[in-house]
């Protein structure tokens, strides 16, 4: 089984101590001021989502910096970041969903890690 993590915005002291302290196992996607998080803990999420309206222009310069795949939406939209990332770990090639659990959230109640998937590659 292959874990992908998801790490949306919102105050780092909700984290849970695995986070903070950089053990947990997977691959990323980061989400919206997430990228910046992780970016910041030595992790290159593999896919950046959101429309990036939390970031100043040199943060987001950043992002683009460290991550090859970006995918940009535009701040007026019917989802939010969170299920933007949601939906693409989900639809992702390759990617199906063995379970998906919410082990801590953010702030605003979005989940800050993880979806447990299962690649068929593996």
């Amino acid at each position: 089984m292959k874990i992908l993590n998801l790490l949306v915005g919102g105050p780092i002291d909700l984290w849970p101590d695995e986070l903070k302290n950089g053990q947990i196992k997977g691959d990323w996607i980061g989400i919206d001021r997430g990228n910046l998080h992780l970016i910041e803990r030595g992790i290159d999420p593999l896919v950046a989502i959101g429309d990036f309206d939390s970031l100043k222009p040199a943060e987001l310069q950043l992002v683009r910096d460290h991550i090859k795949d970006i995918r940009q939406s535009i701040p007026e939209k019917d989802d939010t970041d969170t299920q933007l990332g949601l939906k693409v770990a989900l639809q992702e090639d390759g990617w199906s969903a063995g379970s998906f659990s919410s082990q801590s959230v953010d702030g605003f109640g979005a989940p800050v890690q993880a979806l447990r998937t299962e690649n068929s590659n593996d």
